[in-house]
């Protein structure tokens, strides 16, 4: 008996070698499906086996399953894996003890479709070689049309490394064992790591095939679309499907010689593994050598045994449609199937084998069952089932559990409203950024059952086109009526008549001609500071006649504003500024009609912009119109026979500036800065033609820097944005360069030095790389001459829209001249709602910011705000929109920056002679800042943040500490380790020792998300 233990487990460590299993490759268990693909809320069964070489399947302890990224989805103690809500992908993974050791399999998993506007793709991908045999990959990232980004870099590497090696331009080597795994392509850009994989296998070639028919076992008729997989055992992991044909016949091909363990499935039948059993474990491997056809593999599925039944409420008898009844097992509860109930309550769960089961069921609101009428497994009837046979009226009676009940209807039509959402709130967190407790979705009729706990709730229910509505009837919470649960019980009754949003319509036309304008761009704005969620304004454009409709408008009061190609806009009504505006007020469930406008055509300014040594057009050029004296400009960029036309101007005298990607900018005509350039004088509607550009391309001998720009929330490329690179020294000389049709730019002519790059564009907010709202905070980018410094991205954020806008002009203190380039933020408790830009003259524009209280932060290299000529601090300037008044006179001073050279203070060995707190450095600052002080006596040291309420945010420090010099940073956590919003802060010193308060002293900090 020893002898024969000894045996086999020497044959089980045989066939772990041979196979190369081991437990930290993910080869060691086989798991099937090996990819898979659901819809969101979708499922799928896993299965895992493991095997030996010569294909006999080994015992394991239990099987652990779980999913990477968990927010995909979960999975259940047997395989069977739910998917969340959400699009994405990621792992399914298996872990199992064998022989004191883990073993763990992998099968890749994908909910929805994933659409993304930038991805990498590798080619080919799936590769077999020989030994030591090269084959060359290529790999390149599309953007959203399909076109390769210029100039990203690839990076390659190989999983495992003993697979083989690979080069940095995509030669691949097989190494000198067989086995299989991948060849990755990695690139970074727009802050994101993308990746795509090609699975390589060093083996074999696959030359052999398997072929048979699928029939039903009960009357041998052919079984048509079935689906037929051989998965290999062993090192080389390989899998080939196939469908049945309509005679039951099928061919699977491209099989690698070797051992497969092969199965046939079919909805409504049992599937089944080679040779006519069930079970994985019991599964036949076929051996395929070289060149193999195996024949006659052939599949008779059974349709197998079944349960049916009823599903009732046990309160009331009535039936319960959509439960979810399991059969378990009862020797192996992780052998399950399910089945939901249909609408008359009425449920069949087939395809069940010989044995003995227990059945239960669930749903939302109601308590878990186990037939018959238990509440827990070891307690409920056992079920036989005898293939084919169906067991009928095996029905359950749910008890309720703590719910709402209710429906939502139209309050307009008495119509049902479907997949509304309905959400219970604690008392306390009733605002549109908290979340519920609980939410659901109303079914086809409207109705909805919503499980909470015992407890007191406001409700309120949602949909689109609909205003949010409190129970009872109430559009406040303020107004509403508390919903009381009880322990298990449902709270019935708790409806909801919806009221439908409102709309607003109207024409727009030109004045002269009276003839609609097509096309036109309506704009309604909140005319009030309102919640964030409903800041965002309702924007349409006109139909061929001129009309246009805005639908679902929620109730308040609004701000309309009409602009089109060619015209200058215009506000309702009639209103050439926002100060004569006439606001509009809108209710629930009501038709705004004829709020009409007539536009006046603007100036136009035409030209070509074309290439300097050849006279050939340039496209994708940005030209530039700006008004002189004022910061009003409009822009366009060149088509692709480098014409251009900036239309819709006011009347003035402008400057027009042309810049391409790899071009000098220029300013008309010909001249390389404004202030030598030659004015164009614009009389609407007249058109200034002949404004033309001959640009002089960037030499290309030096170093550069390159990257792409794209809009954070779409991942869309951002044609005609500005890159600057300032290079970190006084005399430093900035490099522009602007942003193609696929969002990229290059920055030619660099010397070898660090950089601050900038970067900004028309409706976007602009930032320093990477990702930050201060150059004193930035990365700096290094630069090596010749070389180009690549992968300085850019995800800019679209600036919040409203109808006001901020005007001022910013300037020097100590020589009282303009300063240009300097980036200007309006901020809010709520993060940075606008941005600009101010140009030579200083002047800068913020356009379109929504009502509300805000304070402007201007940020440039080597320059630090000082409104109050105090440079300790940095100031911002507070500005207040309300009224229909814009602020055109937020002007700003800023003082030159010492600390421009970035270089960082020493503490040294020397004990100071004074208590002192430095100003915060960066500020502002995000997403931490440093903070430096020094103490001259011992004493404990209290450093607290507090808000403009004087409440404390955090405490940073509170110690004994001998004198000397110290520096600690914030990371914007507050105490409970929560981020705080932007704002003013104040931080707080305080040193105490047996004399009392020795020293105090507040600074004020600005943090700027």
């Amino acid at each position: 008996m020893k002898g024969k233990v000894f045996s086999w487990m020497l044959l089980v460590a045989l066939c772990l070698t041979l196979t190369g299993i081991s437990y930290a490759q993910s080869e060691a268990l086989l798991v099937i499906p090996e990819q898979a693909q659901v819809l969101p809320g979708g499922s799928v069964k896993f299965d895992v086996q493991l095997f030996g070489l010569d294909g006999v399947a080994l015992a394991v302890e239990e099987i652990q399953w779980s999913v990477d990224p968990d927010t995909l989805g979960d999975i259940a103690d047997d395989g069977f894996f739910i998917a969340g809500n959400k699009p994405g992908k990621g792992k399914v993974i298996a872990t199992a003890q064998f022989m004191g050791r883990t073993l763990r399999g992998e099968a890749e998993i994908q909910v929805g479709v994933i659409d993304r506007a930038v991805k990498l793709i590798i080619q080919p991908k799936l590769a077999v070689l020989s030994i030591s045999e090269q084959l060359q990959f290529t790999a390149k990232v599309v953007g959203p049309t399909g076109v390769p980004l210029p100039e990203v870099k690839i990076e390659w590497n190989v999983d495992p490394e003993e697979l083989g090696t690979i080069d940095q331009n995509g030669l691949f080597t097989a190494g000198t064992e067989l086995g299989h795994g991948k060849v990755i392509a990695s690139a970074r850009i727009f802050g994101e790591r993308l990746e795509d994989v090609a699975r390589v296998i060093v083996g074999p070639k696959p030359n052999c095939a398997i072929a048979g028919m699928v029939s039903d076992e009960d009357d041998l008729s052919p079984i048509a679309d079935a689906t037929i997989s051989a998965h290999r055992i062993g090192l080389i992991h390989w899998v080939q499907r196939t469908q049945s044909q309509a005679d039951g016949t099928y061919l699977l091909n491209n099989l690698i010689p070797g051992l497969y363990v092969v199965r046939a499935q079919k909805a409504g039948y049992i599937t089944e593994f080679y040779q006519d059993v069930r079970y994985f474990n019991e599964a036949t491997p076929l051996q395929l050598t070289e060149g193999d056809t195996l024949q006659d593999i052939d599949f008779h599925l059974n349709h197998g045994g079944a349960i049916s039944g009823m599903i009732f409420n046990a309160d009331t008898t009535d039936t319960l449609g959509a439960a979810h009844v399991t059969a378990e097992l009862v020797v192996n509860r992780k052998i399950k199937f399910h089945a939901l109930s249909n609408e008359d309550g009425s449920y069949l769960i087939q395809g069940l084998s010989t044995g003995t089961y227990v059945v239960s069921a669930s749903k939302a609101g109601y308590k878990r069952e186990y037939y018959q009428d238990v509440t827990n497994f070891a307690d409920a009837t056992h079920i036989s089932v005898t293939e084919p046979d169906t067991v009928g009226d095996i029905d359950l009676t749910l008890e309720i559990a703590s719910a709402i009940v209710g429906q939502v209807v139209s309050e307009e039509t008495g119509l049902p409203i479907a997949r509304a959402r309905v959400s219970a709130w604690r008392l306390y967190a009733v605002c549109t950024h908290c979340r519920p407790i609980a939410s659901t979705l109303t079914d086809d009729e409207g109705n909805y059952v919503l499980p909470v706990r015992q407890g007191k709730y406001f409700v309120t229910a949602t949909a689109e086109g609909f205003a949010r509505e409190f129970y009872q009837e109430a559009s406040d919470p303020r107004d509403a009526d508390l919903v009381e649960v009880l322990e298990n019980q449902h709270t019935t009754g708790i409806d909801f008549t919806l009221l439908p949003l409102s709309t607003i319509s109207g024409i727009v036309t030109e004045e002269i001609t009276d003839t609609p304008i097509a096309g036109a761009e309506v704009i309604a704005f909140p005319a009030i500071n309102t919640v964030r969620a409903y800041r965002e304004p309702y924007r349409v454009t006109t139909n061929e006649d001129g009309t246009y409709l805005i639908p679902n408008v929620r109730p308040g009061t609004y701000i309309l504003k009409a602009k089109a190609k060619d015209y200058l806009p215009e506000f309702y009504e009639e209103a050439e500024k926002l100060a004569d505006a006439k606001p509009v007020q809108v209710g629930l469930n009501e038709q705004i009609e004829n709020i009409n406008f007539t536009l006046l055509k603007g100036g136009v300014i035409t030209g070509v912009v074309v290439n300097e040594l050849d006279n050939q057009p340039i496209s994708h050029a940005l030209v530039v119109a700006k008004l002189i004296g004022r910061p009003y400009k409009k822009r366009a960029l060149t088509n692709d026979d480098g014409t251009y036309e900036i239309a819709g101007l006011v009347a003035g005298s402008y400057h027009v500036m042309a810049v391409a990607k790899g071009y000098e900018k220029e300013f008309y005509d010909n001249e390389p800065d404004v202030i030598h350039a030659d004015s164009v004088e614009v009389v609407p509607p007249e058109v200034k033609s002949d404004i033309d550009f001959s640009l002089t391309p960037v030499p290309a001998n030096e170093g550069a820097i390159a990257g792409f720009v794209v809009d954070k929330k779409t991942m869309l490329p951002i044609t005609g944005a500005f890159v600057m690179a300032i290079p970190i020294r006084p005399t430093g000389i900035p490099h522009w360069d602007v942003t193609g049709p696929l969002g990229h730019y290059k920055i030619s002519g660099l010397h070898t030095g660090k950089y601050i790059v900038m970067c900004w564009a028309a409706g976007y907010i602009g930032q320093f790389y990477d990702n930050k709202h201060n150059w004193k905070s930035a990365d700096p980018v290094w630069v090596e001459s010749p070389n180009t410094t690549t992968g300085i991205d850019f995800m800019l954020k679209p600036k919040w829209r409203g109808p006001y806008r901020i005007r001022g002009r910013i300037m020097a203190r100590d020589n009282n001249q303009p300063l240009g380039n300097v980036f200007v933020y309006a901020t809010s408790s709520e993060g940075v709602v606008g941005f600009a830009v101010s140009d030579e003259d200083g002047y800068y524009e913020i356009p379109e910011v929504p009502a509300g209280n805000y304070q402007l932060v201007a940020v440039t290299y080597g320059y630090v705000q000082d409104n109050d000529n105090d440079p300790n601090t940095s100031d911002s300037l507070s500005v207040s929109l309300q009224d229909n008044q814009d602020e055109t006179d937020a002007n700003i001073t800023m003082d030159f920056d010492e600390t421009a050279d970035v270089s960082e203070p020493s503490s040294g060995d020397i004990t100071p002679s004074h208590f002192e707190l430095s100003q915060n450095y960066p500020n502002p600052f995000n997403p931490e800042t440093t903070i430096h002080y020094q103490i001259s006596e011992q004493g404990i040291v209290s450093l607290k943040i507090y808000n403009l309420l004087g409440q404390e945010v955090k405490l940073l420090l509170e110690k004994k500490q001998t004198p000397g010099v110290y520096s600690l940073k914030w990371n914007g956590m507050n105490n409970l380790g929560l981020s705080v919003p932007s704002g003013v802060y104040f931080l707080s010193i305080e040193v105490k020792n047996d004399k009392g308060v020795v020293f105090s002293q507040i600074k004020k900090m600005t943090l700027l998300r």
